[in-house]
């Protein structure tokens, strides 16, 4: 008697991936030793063939770059690159900034490196975005902390050299510094934690003087520890572009010497972890193939366990490294969602349309001081005593104030908004069923844990909701 297989299949061990990925990877094995270390010869033919040099001039992406110096003594420069002067001709609103850190076991590649050099393009064109792609020595011979030390160096520079874009991207477009994105993949985005840690702590000291990160996006963080995880002993042969291996390698060669793969640096997970109260919101993204996968999971758990927010980024189909090669699909749905994340955190969110919610941090009340004259003071209002106070069905009229044309409002307020009026048979209110269900679906979004993108697709449409189902309730509040 026949039956069928397909309840007994096993998982597949193997990422689906185009021809032309798979020749790619298939190079690989030839460019390590068992042990996990590059060979020097396919070090000199990558420093040969794989470099390319800044184009002031724009390319077919519309993109132009240029290399700018900012301490010669420890090797420390930047790739800016900046969308060309057609391509925001049409537009003079300032661009978000990029400060990316590339990947490469701390041990290899460059901004110039042809991956990070394409890929930065890519992130400049769609996003429109100004990329700075930030160079840093290379281990074994600057160990930990040179990266970190060399990307908090980079973030300084920005924020105290009055233009630091270089002047060969005439016309110099308009950057919003205070939309400022920490970027990094693999050992980039391990980077990308401790230098906002860093940043975010410095600043409670030294406040800086523009350069405020609005958002942390870590791709794939090189994080690790000693003891083996499940991803690690199951796709040590799956995920072609890391093994456990060369992991292990490019922790030996980076970590202080004698230091194990549970120091800090590399072990980001636990209650030992450090976090600033200012650590931007972080969006990490992971693959599931990639080995790397449960260390991304307990990073993720750590944070979410110290209040922060998370938006988190999981391609089942990834490997490690997938977002190099724009030939497939999950690549081209990353730099979606980056934008996303970047067009909700940018500083100027507050804008569309007098949005009336923020939901991180302290938001400023506009109806105070909204008489108008003199130097009107500002009250604040901490939005998560709002959700707290809204899911508790109470009112803190000590944070809000009690002026009744506030532009911050909490859930019940505007679910009590739409039962205010009866149909006169003395029976219970008539709500609007549409209304009613709008705003509990927002409700249940705030009660995910990713509270700020409980919907990123919804928030894309947040102006249309808005404009159909809340402005009607404002229509007798005062303009601000």
């Amino acid at each position: 008697m026949g039956c069928s297989t397909s309840r007994y299949r096993t998982p597949r061990l193997t990422p689906s991936l185009t021809w032309k990925v798979r020749v790619m990877l298939a190079a690989l094995p030839v460019a390590y030793r068992l042990h996990g270390c590059i060979r020097r010869t396919v070090e000199f033919f990558d420093d040969l063939l794989m470099k390319t040099g800044a184009t002031p001039s724009s390319d077919a992406s519309e993109v132009r770059s240029a290399d700018i110096t900012v301490d010669a003594s420890r090797g420390l420069w930047i790739r800016v690159f900046s969308p060309s002067a057609a391509a925001i001709a049409d537009d003079d609103a300032p661009l978000p900034v990029f400060v990316y850190f590339h990947g490469g076991g701390f041990v290899y590649c460059s901004p110039s490196s042809r991956p990070y050099d394409t890929f930065c393009r890519r992130l400049c064109h769609e996003i429109r975005a100004v990329i700075v792609s930030v160079n840093y020595r290379h281990a074994p011979q600057h160990r930990f902390p040179t990266a970190y030390d060399a990307g908090v160096a980079a973030l300084r520079y920005l924020d105290e050299t009055p233009l630091p874009l270089p002047t060969d991207l005439e016309p110099v477009p308009a950057v919003d510094f205070c939309s400022c994105f920490l970027v990094g993949d693999s050992s980039g985005a391990n980077m990308v934690h401790h230098v906002a840690q860093r940043w975010a702590s410095m600043s409670a000291t030294l406040p800086p003087v523009r350069l405020c990160p609005s958002g942390a996006i870590l791709i794939q963080p090189f994080f690790g520890g000693e003891e083996r995880t499940e991803a690690e002993l199951t796709l040590d042969k799956a995920c072609r572009t890391l093994s456990v291996a060369r992991a292990d390698h490019f922790w030996r060669e980076f970590l202080p010497e004698g230091a194990t793969r549970d120091h800090p640096a590399a072990r980001v997970c636990g209650e030992g972890v450090e976090l600033a109260d200012t650590f931007p919101p972080a969006m990490v993204v992971s693959g599931g193939f990639d080995l790397l996968k449960d260390w991304h999971a307990k990073y993720v758990e750590t944070l979410r366990g110290k209040g922060e927010l998370v938006r988190v980024v999981d391609y089942p189909d990834a490997v490690h490294g997938f977002y190099v090669f724009p030939e497939l699909a999950d690549s081209g749905k990353l730099v979606d969602e980056m934008k996303l994340f970047v067009d909700y955190h940018r500083s100027n969110k507050a804008s569309l349309d007098d949005t009336i919610w923020k939901f991180h941090g302290e938001v400023e009340d506009p109806s105070a001081g909204a008489s108008g004259g003199g130097n009107s003071s500002t009250s604040t209002v901490n939005a998560e005593q709002q959700t707290s106070s809204a899911a508790a069905g109470g009112h803190d009229n000590a944070a809000t104030g009690d002026n009744a044309g506030r532009d911050y409002i909490m859930m019940d307020d505007l679910l009590q908004d739409t039962a205010d009026d009866d149909d006169g048979d003395g029976g219970e209110p008539v709500r609007d069923t549409k209304t009613v269900d709008l705003f509990e679906s927002i409700a249940n979004h705030l009660d995910h844990d990713d509270v700020l993108f409980g919907s990123l697709r919804w928030l894309e449409n947040f102006r249309e909701i808005k404009q159909a189902a809340i402005d009607p309730l404002y229509k007798d509040c005062p303009k601000h």
